[in-house]
């Protein structure tokens, strides 16, 4: 999994660094007519200041062409109240150039859309911080239709910070990775209430790709029918920090010709990093894999987690689903790589109605395996119910162990369905799970229970 790693990293260099002044408080008001020509003078004359705040006239849309270019690069602290107004690279223009630039300095919108950005192969679409001390918050502010090579509408890399508030990015791309937002190295990041629908990538992370050392907070709003080529449809978090997402919802995100899975969320952090996912809902991801023995292209299609510590708190996989052969996990897949493998289940979470459909595939609900590093699982008052596997030769449409430790506590793994083969439906284990609970049940699973299961699962004996 460390290959997408490397390249993540050499992308960091791909928008160049910029050099911005020292950052002052910002002072003066300008009100900004509707003329794009007005607007460059703004930023000129706040970056020879200390500063400003610019009121851009209402509904405008101020539209750069090919003599424009993007906008001046931000130097002094900057806000602009958008009032509804639309940053634009023409549609007629011939030349790639994203909108925003930001140096050392803080950028600050709202009410604002930035449309039609492309940084071609560099980073940030529509707005790019690739200097320590730069950041971007935003308010209200709608990246549509965006291109770079990373970061579709929003790039930003080491010693910068991100903050999005009620915001939405639609119908972004990058050529390579973040659909809509990429943040390499020390970048803070934090999204509340933000949308990203239909965004994609040519290889990993459809909507974003989170690869920092520092906090990542998703909190709310809506990751949904973004497209990977390659991994992650959604969310890909390969950092050292800490990721949480609370009550987001992430649905119906794909990945369309996988190298390695996490239709919804991919997690797969370098060492010390770690994640908790509470009250969300993972829902409707697909991920296609290439036909493979080992399964290795075709698996998560909810959530992959690879490597480091995870925890699933009151959260819903539900629906998710692997298309092709060969396929692990269709709702949650957890495997040992750069660092150990903990997954937890607790408080609720629930792991329901998710299909493997192709032949050979293991695991409807959960799987987890140790080829590459130890994976140990936690499931406490959570369940595990009514997944499927559809294919010839599959097996465990509830959970398929090769090598992990699990302990089960007050939970169930019920009412999973794989064929009729003599291979378990409900629990198929490759080493004895003894840490079972006298409250968790293993029932109504098709064809059997754990019969058949190499080795035995403690109160499972149908």
């Amino acid at each position: 999994m460390s290959w997408w790693r490397a390249r993540a990293h050499v992308a960091a260099a791909a928008g160049g660094l910029l050099v911005g002044s020292a950052t002052l408080p910002a002072h003066a008001l300008t009100d900004v007519p509707c003329s794009t020509s007005a607007l460059v003078t703004a930023i000129g004359d706040a970056n020879s200041g200390s500063g400003d705040t610019l009121t851009l006239a209402p509904y405008c849309v101020y539209t750069l062409t090919d003599s424009d270019g993007s906008l001046p690069t931000i130097a002094q602290p900057l806000t602009i109240h958008g009032n509804h107004a639309t940053i634009r690279r023409d549609p007629a223009a011939t030349s790639s150039f994203r909108i925003l630039d930001v140096g050392a300095a803080p950028l600050t919108l709202d009410a604002l859309t930035v449309m039609n950005g492309n940084a071609d192969s560099g980073g940030g679409g529509g707005v790019f911080l690739g200097t320590a001390g730069g950041s971007l918050t935003t308010d209200g502010v709608s990246f549509q239709g965006n291109a770079a090579g990373v970061g579709g509408a929003v790039a930003a890399l080491d010693g910068t910070s991100v903050s999005l508030t009620r915001t939405a990015a639609e119908d972004n791309s990058a050529t390579s990775q973040g659909g809509a937002l990429t943040a390499l190295g020390a970048v803070a990041v934090t999204l509340d209430s933000v949308t990203m629908t239909g965004n994609r990538s040519g290889s990993l992370a459809g909507a974003a790709l989170l690869d920092t050392s520092l906090p990542a907070s998703i909190t709310g709003g809506v990751i949904g029918h973004n497209t990977a080529k390659q991994v992650g449809g959604g969310i890909v978090y390969g950092g050292s920090g800490t990721l949480s997402v609370t009550g987001t919802t992430v649905s119906d995100n794909r990945v369309t010709q996988s190298i390695e899975g996490g239709g919804g969320i991919l997690f797969a952090p370098a060492s010390g990093g770690s994640g908790t996912i509470t009250g969300a809902t993972i829902s409707g991801n697909t991920v296609t894999g290439f036909t493979t023995a080992d399964g290795f292209s075709n698996r998560g299609g909810g959530v992959f987690a690879d490597g480091g510590p995870l925890v699933l708190d009151h959260t819903k996989v539900t629906g998710n689903q692997l298309v092709g052969d060969f396929g692990q996990g269709a709702g949650v897949a957890a495997a040992g790589d750069l660092s150990a493998s903990e997954l937890t289940l607790r408080n609720g979470t629930t792991i329901s109605g998710n299909l493997a459909s192709g032949r050979s595939s293991q695991g409807g609900g959960l799987h987890t395996d140790n080829t590459l590093g130890a994976v140990s699982v936690t499931v406490t008052d959570s369940h595990i119910d009514g997944n499927k596997v559809t294919g010839t030769g599959s097996a465990a449409a509830g959970v398929f162990n090769n090598g992990g430790t699990y302990a089960f506590t007050a939970s169930t793994v019920n009412g999973n369905t794989a064929p009729d083969a003599p291979a378990p439906g409900g629990v198929s284990t490759t080493v004895a799970i003894t840490d079972v609970d006298g409250v968790t049940t293993f029932t109504g699973n098709t064809p059997t229970d754990c019969l058949r299961s190499p080795q035995p699962v403690t109160n499972c004996g149908s």
